[in-house]
């Protein structure tokens, strides 16, 4: 199980999945997805398409449940929705805690 991107504001995290038009979440990504979006600090994007000219579909997932769904999408359509999300997050946040590396 992994991500496929995830993107950090202001202590607060973009997570996105993609699939190709037939593809599906596998049970375990399922189980991770639902506990990350419990938290609202996490919101998920899933977007069926895996390059800008094949995006059809995209799934908004934030506080539990769907918040968003696009059908049929474009690549314009998740620019936009990236840069909403971006917009709502301040850069200033202070995360605090240990010292994570060198």
């Amino acid at each position: 199980m992994d991500f496929d991107c995830v993107v950090e504001k202001g202590g607060e995290f973009l997570v996105f999945e993609t699939k190709g038009k037939n593809g599906h979440i596998e049970r375990g990504q399922e189980i991770t997805f639902q506990a990350i979006i419990k938290d609202p600090k996490w919101t998920l994007m899933v977007v069926y398409g895996k390059l800008p000219e094949t995006v059809e579909e995209i799934f908004i997932y934030h506080n539990n449940r769907l918040a968003k769904h696009i059908d049929p999408a474009t690549s314009a359509d998740l620019i936009e929705e990236c840069a909403k999300w971006a917009a709502r997050r301040s850069s200033r946040y202070n995360v605090g805690g240990i010292k994570i590396g060198r």
